[in-house]
């Protein structure tokens, strides 16, 4: 059997394939398992260090477009940045890093400033006591204007 029918075999059923698994069943190189899984689409955990593949015609994707096997968490959109982008926008009134954390299982709070200042969402400062540290608490939002108005005014 070829890498990729081993590797959608391991991913059949919507199960959720260990990268290491992956690796210790076929033998060769990291390299080429991972060039095997971008063919086939397979869609990397966004929390667990990104080490959980599925393919995602196997995803049950919820209406945020997260999918959930076991203690991994996947996205229609595929990496970091822009599925923290794609879930502030579906929000009714924006999202603290905090609550995206626990949607996602990882913590994103260092993401969040990356993704505002490459332009993917918006924020403002709350109006509540410092966080830990000193750290201002931001409500992040869409960078559509309109969007962002709609937002703001549901708070």
């Amino acid at each position: 059997m070829d890498t990729a029918s081993v590797l959608r075999e391991m991913m059949a059923d919507g199960k959720a394939a260990k990268f290491d698994e992956m690796k210790n069943h076929l033998g060769g190189s990291d390299a080429r398992i991972r060039q095997t899984l971008t063919k086939l689409g397979a869609l990397s955990s966004l929390n667990c260090n990104n080490r959980y593949y599925i393919l995602p015609e196997e995803c049950e994707f919820d209406e945020l477009g997260l999918c959930r096997v076991k203690d991994s968490v996947f996205h229609r959109k595929r990496t970091l940045l822009p599925t923290i982008a794609a879930l502030v926008e579906a929000s009714e009134a924006g999202m603290m890093a905090v609550e995206l954390s626990e949607l996602m299982g990882t913590q994103v709070g260092t993401k969040m400033a990356k993704a505002f200042k490459d332009g993917l969402v918006s924020r403002e400062v709350i109006n509540t006591p410092k966080g830990k540290r000193g750290v201002l608490p931001y409500r992040f939002f869409s960078v559509n204007e309109p969007r962002r108005q709609l937002q703001i005014e549901a708070r």
